[in-house]
């Protein structure tokens, strides 16, 4: 009997491992070119610079011109809240709640070009 519950535990732990190599996340390839005012700023527009947000009347970051938004691409706070912890847009926006993954993929392929502005 306790071979058999060794030989299941062994299985388990094979097949969960198995599955584990095979959760990577799918790798983007950019193409083209993505600029703030070709095709970010009306993401930004939508999704962040709408009122009681980063449209100037809180104290979290003007996001209504690139120079406002560009201290946070500068020190990495627009990266980490946008793209690794995915905790903006919020919840509770007045505006979209989550960005679609087409735009989330355009501003990962924006910030790795260095950001441009035109």
């Amino acid at each position: 009997m306790q071979k058999i519950s060794i030989y299941i535990t062994f299985l388990a732990l094979m097949i969960l491992a198995y599955a584990c190599t095979r959760d990577e996340a799918p790798e983007i390839t950019c193409e083209g070119v993505a600029s703030y005012d070709l095709n970010i700023k009306m993401i930004i527009e939508t999704s962040c610079a709408y009122a009681e947000c980063h449209d100037g009347s809180i104290s979290q970051g003007t996001y209504l011109t690139y120079d406002g938004l560009k201290g946070d691409l500068d020190n990495g706070e627009f990266e980490a809240r946008v793209v690794t912890s995915a905790s903006m847009p919020p919840s509770y926006a007045d505006g979209p709640t989550e960005l679609t993954q087409a735009e989330l993929d355009l501003i990962i392929c924006w910030i790795a070009e260095g950001y441009p502005e035109n």
